[in-house]
């Protein structure tokens, strides 16, 4: 499942349920309506993205939801940066 959380080391998902390796933009830019998940942070947010949700991407998916099912997220087609 995508998450939104920010670039900041420290705020980056552990994989405590599911296993991240790449984030992504959403549409627009990571400036734009998507903040970091995490309490209090108020920094903009990028879109964690599971391997599987990452083959999904190569394949040309561009909507992915989150786990919450409250919303789904539309990602820009530049590719997901592994970190």
């Amino acid at each position: 499942m995508a998450i939104c959380r920010c670039k900041d080391e420290k705020h980056q998902p552990k994989g405590k349920k599911h296993n991240y390796k790449f984030y992504a933009f959403p549409i627009g830019d990571e400036n734009t309506a998507f903040i970091c998940g995490r309490r209090k942070c108020k920094n903009p947010g990028v879109i964690y993205l599971t391997k599987s949700e990452h083959n999904d991407f190569t394949k040309g998916e561009r909507i992915f939801r989150f786990e919450s099912n409250t919303s789904k997220v539309m990602l820009e087609d530049k590719a997901p940066v592994k970190f």
